[in-house]
Protein backbone atom coordinates (compact mmCIF):
# COMPACT_ATOMS: atom_id res chain seq x y z
CA UNK A 1 0.00 0.00 0.00
CA UNK A 2 1.38 3.42 -0.96
CA UNK A 3 0.45 6.39 1.20
CA UNK A 4 -0.63 9.80 -0.11
CA UNK A 5 2.14 12.35 0.13
CA UNK A 6 3.04 16.00 -0.09
CA UNK A 7 5.92 17.15 -2.27
CA UNK A 8 7.92 19.29 0.13
CA UNK A 9 9.60 22.48 -1.03
CA UNK A 10 13.35 22.36 -1.48
CA UNK A 11 15.37 24.63 0.78
CA UNK A 12 18.71 25.89 -0.55
CA UNK A 13 21.47 25.73 2.08
CA UNK A 14 24.46 26.14 -0.20
CA UNK A 15 26.25 29.20 1.31
CA UNK A 16 28.26 26.88 3.62
CA UNK A 17 29.37 24.02 1.35
CA UNK A 18 30.65 20.78 2.84
CA UNK A 19 34.14 19.89 1.55
CA UNK A 20 34.64 16.56 -0.22
CA UNK A 21 37.59 15.02 -2.02
CA UNK A 22 37.23 14.54 -5.77
CA UNK A 23 38.95 11.74 -7.67
CA UNK A 24 42.12 13.74 -8.28
CA UNK A 25 42.67 14.77 -4.67
CA UNK A 26 41.64 18.39 -5.18
CA UNK A 27 38.84 19.80 -3.07
CA UNK A 28 35.36 19.94 -4.49
CA UNK A 29 32.33 21.01 -2.49
CA UNK A 30 29.10 19.29 -1.71
CA UNK A 31 26.18 21.63 -2.11
CA UNK A 32 23.18 21.12 0.10
CA UNK A 33 19.43 21.05 -0.43
CA UNK A 34 16.91 19.93 2.15
CA UNK A 35 13.34 18.73 2.53
CA UNK A 36 11.44 17.94 5.73
CA UNK A 37 13.26 14.71 6.57
CA UNK A 38 16.25 14.67 4.21
CA UNK A 39 19.39 16.65 3.51
CA UNK A 40 20.84 16.18 0.03
CA UNK A 41 24.59 16.53 -0.52
CA UNK A 42 25.56 16.66 -4.18
CA UNK A 43 27.95 18.36 -6.59
CA UNK A 44 24.92 18.91 -8.86
CA UNK A 45 22.09 19.73 -6.47
CA UNK A 46 19.78 21.35 -9.01
CA UNK A 47 19.77 18.10 -10.95
CA UNK A 48 19.80 15.65 -8.04
CA UNK A 49 17.27 17.43 -5.80
CA UNK A 50 14.50 15.64 -7.73
CA UNK A 51 15.27 12.68 -5.47
CA UNK A 52 14.03 14.51 -2.35
CA UNK A 53 10.25 14.17 -2.92
CA UNK A 54 10.78 10.54 -3.88
CA UNK A 55 12.66 9.93 -0.64
CA UNK A 56 9.95 11.69 1.39
CA UNK A 57 7.27 9.47 -0.13
CA UNK A 58 9.24 6.29 0.44
CA UNK A 59 9.99 7.28 4.04
CA UNK A 60 6.26 7.62 4.66
CA UNK A 61 5.69 4.16 3.18
CA UNK A 62 8.57 2.56 5.09
CA UNK A 63 7.60 4.24 8.37
CA UNK A 64 4.08 2.90 8.03
CA UNK A 65 5.47 -0.59 7.44
CA UNK A 66 7.53 -0.62 10.66
CA UNK A 67 5.30 1.58 12.82
CA UNK A 68 7.72 4.41 13.63
CA UNK A 69 9.49 7.35 12.01
CA UNK A 70 12.91 8.96 12.39
CA UNK A 71 13.39 11.94 14.69
CA UNK A 72 16.31 13.35 12.67
CA UNK A 73 17.07 14.47 9.13
CA UNK A 74 18.58 11.73 6.98
CA UNK A 75 21.53 12.68 4.78
CA UNK A 76 21.54 11.61 1.12
CA UNK A 77 25.00 11.74 -0.44
CA UNK A 78 24.75 11.42 -4.22
CA UNK A 79 28.06 10.79 -5.98
CA UNK A 80 28.68 12.37 -9.37
CA UNK A 81 30.28 9.33 -11.03
CA UNK A 82 30.62 5.60 -10.44
CA UNK A 83 34.37 6.00 -10.01
CA UNK A 84 33.83 8.64 -7.34
CA UNK A 85 31.31 6.43 -5.56
CA UNK A 86 33.63 3.43 -5.57
CA UNK A 87 36.74 5.38 -4.58
CA UNK A 88 35.21 7.47 -1.79
CA UNK A 89 32.90 4.86 -0.23
CA UNK A 90 35.05 1.77 -0.78
CA UNK A 91 32.01 -0.09 -2.11
CA UNK A 92 32.18 -2.29 -5.23
CA UNK A 93 30.30 -1.07 -8.29
CA UNK A 94 27.62 -3.76 -7.94
CA UNK A 95 26.50 -2.23 -4.62
CA UNK A 96 24.06 0.52 -5.65
CA UNK A 97 24.05 2.25 -2.26
CA UNK A 98 25.05 1.84 1.36
CA UNK A 99 24.00 3.37 4.65
CA UNK A 100 26.42 4.50 7.33
CA UNK A 101 24.69 5.81 10.45
CA UNK A 102 22.25 8.48 9.30
CA UNK A 103 23.85 8.84 5.85
CA UNK A 104 22.68 7.06 2.70
CA UNK A 105 25.40 7.01 0.03
CA UNK A 106 24.11 6.60 -3.53
CA UNK A 107 25.53 5.92 -6.95
CA UNK A 108 24.66 8.67 -9.48
CA UNK A 109 20.91 9.16 -9.77
CA UNK A 110 21.07 8.80 -13.56
CA UNK A 111 22.72 5.38 -13.20
CA UNK A 112 20.07 4.14 -10.77
CA UNK A 113 17.28 5.46 -13.01
CA UNK A 114 18.79 3.83 -16.08
CA UNK A 115 18.78 0.49 -14.25
CA UNK A 116 15.22 1.15 -12.97
CA UNK A 117 16.35 0.65 -9.37
CA UNK A 118 16.23 4.17 -7.92
CA UNK A 119 13.07 3.69 -5.85
CA UNK A 120 13.84 0.12 -4.78
CA UNK A 121 17.35 1.16 -3.72
CA UNK A 122 16.11 4.15 -1.74
CA UNK A 123 13.36 2.09 -0.10
CA UNK A 124 15.91 -0.51 1.00
CA UNK A 125 18.33 2.06 2.43
CA UNK A 126 15.57 3.99 4.22
CA UNK A 127 14.55 0.75 5.90
CA UNK A 128 18.16 0.46 7.09
CA UNK A 129 17.94 3.91 8.69
CA UNK A 130 14.63 3.08 10.36
CA UNK A 131 15.82 -0.28 11.66
CA UNK A 132 19.09 1.26 12.88
CA UNK A 133 17.19 3.93 14.78
CA UNK A 134 15.56 1.26 16.99
CA UNK A 135 18.08 -1.58 17.04
CA UNK A 136 20.05 -2.49 20.16
CA UNK A 137 23.84 -2.48 19.82
CA UNK A 138 23.85 -6.27 20.05
CA UNK A 139 21.27 -6.80 17.30
CA UNK A 140 22.56 -9.66 15.12
CA UNK A 141 23.39 -8.97 11.49
CA UNK A 142 21.01 -11.62 10.20
CA UNK A 143 18.06 -9.94 11.93
CA UNK A 144 18.95 -6.44 10.74
CA UNK A 145 19.67 -7.38 7.14
CA UNK A 146 16.92 -9.97 6.99
CA UNK A 147 14.30 -7.50 8.20
CA UNK A 148 15.40 -4.87 5.67
CA UNK A 149 15.21 -7.38 2.81
CA UNK A 150 11.90 -8.83 4.00
CA UNK A 151 10.29 -5.42 4.49
CA UNK A 152 11.57 -4.23 1.11
CA UNK A 153 9.75 -7.08 -0.67
CA UNK A 154 7.22 -8.66 1.71
CA UNK A 155 5.12 -9.89 -1.22
CA UNK A 156 7.87 -12.26 -2.33
CA UNK A 157 6.75 -15.82 -1.61
CA UNK A 158 10.14 -17.38 -2.29
CA UNK A 159 11.79 -18.43 0.97
CA UNK A 160 14.70 -20.66 -0.05
CA UNK A 161 15.96 -23.06 2.58
CA UNK A 162 19.60 -22.62 3.51
CA UNK A 163 21.57 -24.72 5.94
CA UNK A 164 23.60 -21.73 7.20
CA UNK A 165 23.31 -21.13 10.94
CA UNK A 166 22.67 -17.67 12.34
CA UNK A 167 26.34 -17.37 13.31
CA UNK A 168 27.44 -18.43 9.81
CA UNK A 169 25.12 -15.87 8.23
CA UNK A 170 26.54 -13.15 10.48
CA UNK A 171 30.11 -14.11 9.62
CA UNK A 172 29.41 -14.08 5.88
CA UNK A 173 27.57 -10.75 6.05
CA UNK A 174 30.49 -9.27 7.93
CA UNK A 175 33.29 -10.52 5.67
CA UNK A 176 32.12 -12.35 2.56
CA UNK A 177 35.02 -13.24 0.26
CA UNK A 178 33.11 -12.58 -2.96
CA UNK A 179 29.77 -11.52 -4.40
CA UNK A 180 28.36 -15.06 -4.50
CA UNK A 181 29.03 -15.59 -0.77
CA UNK A 182 27.55 -12.20 0.03
CA UNK A 183 24.39 -12.85 -1.98
CA UNK A 184 23.95 -16.27 -0.37
CA UNK A 185 24.25 -14.75 3.11
CA UNK A 186 21.73 -11.99 2.36
CA UNK A 187 19.28 -14.54 0.92
CA UNK A 188 19.73 -16.74 3.99
CA UNK A 189 19.10 -13.77 6.30
CA UNK A 190 15.91 -12.86 4.46
CA UNK A 191 14.72 -16.46 4.47
CA UNK A 192 15.36 -16.80 8.20
CA UNK A 193 13.41 -13.63 8.97
CA UNK A 194 10.56 -14.58 6.61
CA UNK A 195 10.13 -17.90 8.42
CA UNK A 196 10.21 -16.18 11.82
CA UNK A 197 7.63 -13.62 10.69
CA UNK A 198 5.40 -16.43 9.45
CA UNK A 199 5.67 -18.11 12.86
CA UNK A 200 5.64 -15.16 15.31
CA UNK A 201 4.20 -12.28 13.25
CA UNK A 202 5.91 -9.15 11.93
CA UNK A 203 5.29 -6.99 15.00
CA UNK A 204 6.84 -9.59 17.32
CA UNK A 205 9.97 -9.93 15.21
CA UNK A 206 10.30 -6.13 14.94
CA UNK A 207 10.07 -5.93 18.74
CA UNK A 208 13.27 -8.00 18.98
CA UNK A 209 15.17 -4.91 17.81
CA UNK A 210 14.57 -3.32 21.22
CA UNK A 211 13.88 -6.36 23.42
CA UNK A 212 16.51 -8.71 22.04
CA UNK A 213 16.18 -11.99 20.15
CA UNK A 214 14.73 -14.85 22.22
CA UNK A 215 17.45 -17.27 23.27
CA UNK A 216 15.96 -20.17 21.36
CA UNK A 217 16.04 -18.15 18.10
CA UNK A 218 19.33 -16.30 18.54
CA UNK A 219 21.63 -19.03 17.31
CA UNK A 220 24.71 -16.86 17.80
CA UNK A 221 25.05 -13.24 16.75
CA UNK A 222 27.52 -10.48 16.05
CA UNK A 223 26.75 -6.79 16.19
CA UNK A 224 28.42 -4.47 13.69
CA UNK A 225 29.15 -0.88 12.74
CA UNK A 226 29.97 -1.37 9.07
CA UNK A 227 27.94 0.18 6.23
CA UNK A 228 24.55 -1.41 5.58
CA UNK A 229 23.89 -2.38 1.96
Amino acid sequence: MRAAFIIFGVLVLAPNPVPAQDLHGAHSHWQIRASEHFELQSLYPDRDSAVLPIAERLLQDDSRAVGWNVSFRVRLQVYATLDQYRDLTGEPGWVAASTLGRTIRLQPIAVLKRKSILESTLRHEIFHVLIDSRARPDTPLWLHEGLVLFLSSPESSSVPHDSMTAAQIDAALRSARNRAESERAYAAARGRVARLVAHYGKEAVLSWLTQGVPADEAGGSASYDQPRR
